[in-house]
């Protein structure tokens, strides 16, 4: 892939990135699986389960549910955008197959990351996750983002008196008189990529959805985030692909 400073650029400025995987058969594969997942068509050892309200995860883990989910970040070369936009060594940590079902949003306006006057909250520096969704008829708005908001942090804040949700607090939602509130919808083979102390939303929406979410960071904070051995040995076994490539 050949390094393009604008994807850098904007990467920075706006805390997220849309890029879109090419039409290729690993593409429909990774469509098909989905969409079995989403029609409750899970393969054998694996099932899915609630974890926020009407929504639920595929477990036991989701990268090796299916060869095509770590092939689609290879063949096009999106480790290589990843630490280009972010100028480091990016290792994976966490994947998530998460189905929805329609209607109101089970996750607010929050950030991943964020300090208070007695804590620090996620990994810092902030994970980088890359989502995608299953393509659909209707498009419709998945995602919405604060763009800028990672570069516009208040740390300390009173996390009994100045956070109006977890994650979200009221000079958070000043910022919506100050920054574009971007909607990230499911077009074709889209994707977003997005730092997680973005201010982040999951949108209300008319149809039943699916979407596989990659967690990237360094090694070092893998090792010190992640305590179980399937995020090492998926970070070590991306490692090796990523070596090979």
């Amino acid at each position: 892939m050949q390094a393009n400073n604008n994807d850098m650029v904007e990467f920075f400025k706006n805390g997220f990135l849309i890029k879109e995987f090419k039409e290729c058969n690993t593409l429909k594969k990774v469509n098909e699986n989905l969409k079995n997942i989403l029609n409750n068509q899970v393969k054998s050892n694996f099932l899915l389960e609630e974890k926020y309200a009407n929504t639920k995860d595929l477990r036991p883990t989701a990268y090796n549910y299916d060869t095509s989910f770590l092939d689609i970040i290879f063949n096009n070369d999106v480790h290589l955008l990843l630490d280009h936009i972010t100028q480091k060594n990016l290792l994976l940590g966490h994947v998530q197959v998460r189905t929805s079902k329609a209607g109101h949003s089970y996750m607010p306006w929050h950030r991943d990351v964020y300090s208070t006057d007695n804590r620090d909250a996620g990994m810092m520096p902030p994970a980088i996750k890359l989502i995608y969704y299953l393509p659909t008829q209707n498009y419709e708005n998945k995602l919405e983002i604060l763009q800028s908001s990672h570069r516009l942090v208040l740390n300390g804040l009173s996390e009994k008196s100045d956070f109006l949700l977890p994650g979200f607090s009221n000079f958070d939602k000043q910022l919506f008189n100050f920054c574009n509130r971007y909607e990230f919808k499911n077009n074709n083979s889209n994707y977003i990529i997005f730092d997680t102390s973005c201010a982040h939303s999951v949108s209300e929406t008319k149809e039943d959805s699916v979407r596989i979410i990659y967690s990237f960071a360094t090694e070092h904070q893998i090792k010190s985030h992640f305590n179980s051995e399937h995020h090492l040995n998926l970070m070590e076994h991306y490692k090796c692909l990523k070596i090979k490539k």
